[in-house]
């Protein structure tokens, strides 16, 4: 295998995401920009690896469960969900709502951990889960505290609009970062998605880069100002630890 076309093998796997889990040959040709007989070739011979798998009448592929078992790998090799996790539910429980941590890769960031409230309705997210830096709090507590440089070449690609109450004007984007900086947490209602609110504060390395961002959210319906004082809290309380563990291991 060539570099040019591991690295177009690379660029397709990618497109696989939360929000575009299937792709046909053609649309992914279409998509990328790579010749549909290499797409072919490339996707049979990551079928034929587990790396993809095609699905129903359509045939369409979709991530296959090759990933699954690298997933388990990389975790079982950290151990951090196992000193982490009992943060966050902890925070979880105390809160009524769920508990998420996020990481910055590359242009977006990925939930990392996620511990569900247990109440009925709720904000349910999986992790491994890849959102946008712009909307929402647990993306912007992230985009604040970037290097002007690596926040300029995020936006520079546009900022989609989710909801109505989506930022998607630079200029107001940054000066609410500027914002977030200046009072060190976030706090979202209906910018990713409509009737969930999000609170989030910065998790820095030991340089003061930023390393991740924690939280919780949830149906925006249950929050009031009192309830948010109290869960800016209770996210707080729990922040040292969390910190220390993710410098640990990061």
């Amino acid at each position: 295998m060539t570099l040019k076309t591991l690295d177009n093998a690379l660029t397709l796997l990618r497109h696989f995401t939360a929000e575009n889990p299937t792709w046909g040959v053609r649309e992914l040709a279409k998509e990328t920009g790579i010749n549909h007989s290499v797409v072919q070739r490339i996707l049979a011979t990551c079928a034929q690896h587990g790396f993809v798998t095609q699905r129903g009448k359509s045939r369409k592929y979709a991530l296959g469960m090759a990933f699954l078992e690298f997933a388990q790998s990389l975790r079982e090799g950290l151990h951090l969900s196992d000193l982490i996790l009992p943060i966050m539910r902890r925070l979880a429980a105390n809160t009524g709502e769920t508990a998420f941590l996020a990481v910055l890769d590359g242009k977006e960031a990925v939930y990392l951990e996620i511990a569900e409230s247990d109440q009925n309705i709720k904000y349910s997210v999986a992790a491994g889960t890849r959102f946008a830096l712009h909307a929402g709090s647990s993306g912007k507590v992230i985009a604040a505290y970037l290097p002007e440089a690596q926040l300029d070449a995020i936006l520079e690609h546009g900022l989609k609009r989710y909801t109505s109450s989506t930022i998607t004007d630079p200029a107001a984007l940054r000066a609410d970062l500027a914002a977030i900086r200046e009072q060190g947490w976030s706090y979202s209602a209906n910018e990713f998605a409509d009737g969930v609110f999000g609170l989030a504060l910065p998790v820095f390395d030991e340089t003061d880069g930023i390393l991740a961002s924690f939280g919780v959210s949830g149906p925006d319906f249950r929050m009031t100002d009192d309830k948010r004082r109290e869960m800016l809290a209770a996210v707080r309380q729990e922040l040292a630890e969390v910190q220390s563990l993710m410098r640990r291991f990061y």
